[in-house]
């Protein structure tokens, strides 16, 4: 939106622009500036992003929360092969860093250790200030990608983009790129809330997380938000 000076959706999924999803030839394909978007470990990424100084958005999110969301994404897929357990076992599966897709704390802090060198153009934005305040951070974002907006176009963006909004355009107006198939009640976008892991994690269990934290996290100085 901001790259197109307007607060319309795009009728493509993100997943049209994933580096994990598509292929490259379709992605040479894309009109400059190309917007493109991944999950992947830095390992996983072409080296060329770093040697061609390629501008990072890198967005996380609390560790609580990731937990969450990431249980309620791999059960709400209808397949034969995902996870099928409670969510207390998924958790204990996360804080022994055993779930699939890699270790939250090495993800985090190889992302953290890029942005600490400063020899590639990144703006690193927790999620949860997004939600606090979206146009403020719209506007940084503007600024890092050096484009010349105005805080209406900011402001209408900010609305575009509530999470109440992009839900309902994601189920009534995307087309489904990945053809994922959905239990009832599960979606691609599912609550968006900061804190929710209040709902999920018993004391104890948040015990052990803010130790597994504290240990995976001893030599950062990452601070997450928790709740708002």
């Amino acid at each position: 939106m901001l790259i197109c000076r307007s607060p319309e959706h795009s009728k493509d999924d993100k997943e049209c622009q994933m580096l994990e999803f598509t292929e490259t030839g379709i992605m040479d394909k894309l009109p400059s500036p190309r917007l493109l978007n991944t999950h992947l470990s830095i390992k996983h990424l072409p080296k060329q992003i770093f040697t061609k100084k390629t501008k990072i958005v890198y967005v996380y999110r609390n560790p609580k929360d990731v937990a969450v969301s990431l249980y309620c994404h791999i059960t709400g897929i209808k397949r034969t092969n995902g996870y099928e357990g409670r969510f207390e076992d998924f958790l204990d599966l996360f804080l022994r860093e055993k779930v699939a897709y890699g270790k939250w704390g090495d993800y985090i802090k190889e992302w953290e250790d890029i942005v600490d060198k400063g020899e590639t153009p990144i703006i690193a934005i927790a999620y949860e200030d997004m939600k606090r305040n979206p146009v403020k951070y719209i506007k940084e974002v503007a600024q890092f990608l050096e484009l010349d907006v105005t805080d209406e176009l900011c402001a209408a963006i900010a609305d575009a983009c509530s999470f109440s909004k992009m839900k309902s355009i994601a189920e009534n107006f995307k087309e489904n790129a990945l053809n994922i198939t959905w239990k009832e009640g599960s979606g691609m976008l599912r609550k968006g809330q900061v804190g929710d892991w209040k709902n999920w994690i018993t004391v104890a269990d948040n015990e052990r997380f803010d130790e597994f934290i504290e240990t995976k996290m001893k030599e950062s100085h990452m601070k997450f938000i928790y709740t708002l």
